[in-house]
């Protein structure tokens, strides 16, 4: 994810499903947890990596995302190494083309790009 000059790498993983639309959660190194962004303005920050980053990226990173996953699911997500890799590498899927009409007044709306990390 880059904002301005700066760079912080970021995990997807499909597996963990915000309960409020239009987000979406993203492991942050930077901030070593898993945290709920909103889809229409992080979608923009995010770069993809070639298969050498991605791999470098893997090796450092891997057992501290595992790690803020586990606490963050409570240790109640369970899947097969191969799941896991497969889940894992994916880049996220864009938001549905109607996500803005299911947006609804109760959503916060405000936003800061300092809470991106």
């Amino acid at each position: 994810m880059k904002v301005g000059s700066d760079a912080t790498p970021v995990i997807f993983d499909p597996l963990l499903v915000p309960s409020i639309k239009g987000c979406v959660y993203l492991y942050n190194a930077e901030r070593d947890a898993i945290i709920q962004y909103t889809w229409k303005i992080v979608q923009g920050l995010l770069v993809d990596v070639d298969k050498s980053e991605k791999a470098t990226i893997k090796k450092t990173l891997d057992a501290k995302w595992k790690a803020a996953r586990k606490k963050f699911t409570k240790g109640k997500l369970s899947l097969s190494s191969d799941e896991k890799e497969e889940k894992r590498t994916r880049t996220p899927a864009p938001a549905p083309n109607d996500a803005g009409d299911r947006w609804d007044s109760t959503d916060n709306d405000s936003f800061e790009l300092e809470d991106l990390g």
